[in-house]
């Protein structure tokens, strides 16, 4: 007899109920465009990937090939529902932005490592973009423009946090976050009291 490690009960206990979970909550595009995307959900997706993974191995080692394809194929979808809920929450970010660059607020809470300083480099590969092509400039955007030494920047505001919830409390977002602005010499103030970075880009 196989006995399997199931998922604890906050990841739902069969796999047709994480399925049904899914698709009650995973964002479309009109929840994008009416602005009704709640926080990202990948913790709990990778978590349950992680559990669901356990159990594909242990199919896997006992010869029950179907059911371990039937696992890895569950596996596959979650992750892909996982990365989807990142695109729904970043394209309704870009989209308030446009609609009011006066507040520029990068809230990175609940992102892995990789997955934040990819958002950090589409925030700034896109606004640099918008600058040059004067879909915001400094008159629009006049609430979250800076002068330093002379020049008007655009402030960004990079939310990590201060490593609360991080495991053993250390904070990970914020130096890796930092430390990426300072090899792209990205003009920046650290507020790690704050739990948060600020990004400055010239007009």
């Amino acid at each position: 007899f196989l006995m399997v490690q199931q998922p604890p009960r906050s990841t739902q206990s069969r796999s047709s109920a994480a399925s049904d979970v899914y698709k009650r909550q995973s964002p479309n595009k009109s929840k994008v465009e009416q602005g009704k995307i709640s926080k990202p959900k990948t913790s709990y997706c990778r978590h349950v990937s992680s559990v669901y993974g356990k159990m594909y191995i242990s199919l896997k080692n006992y010869g029950k090939h179907a059911e371990a394809e039937k696992i890895k194929h569950l596996i596959q979808k979650n992750e892909s529902e996982g990365l989807q809920w990142l695109k729904d929450e970043q394209e309704l970010f870009f989209n308030n932005l446009k609609k009011n660059p006066s507040v520029c607020k990068v809230d990175l809470h609940g992102y892995y490592v990789d997955e934040a300083l990819h958002y950090v480099e589409q925030v700034l590969f896109r606004l640099r973009q918008w600058i040059s092509d004067g879909v915001i400039t400094d008159y629009d955007s006049k609430a979250n423009v800076v002068k330093k030494k002379g020049c008007k920047y655009y402030q960004i505001n990079l939310i990590t946090g201060k490593g609360n919830h991080s495991a053993g409390g250390i904070a990970k977002l914020y130096p890796n976050i930092k430390q990426y602005l300072e090899e792209k010499k990205i003009l920046h103030n650290g507020f790690f009291e704050h739990g948060q970075i600020r990004v400055y880009l010239p007009f």
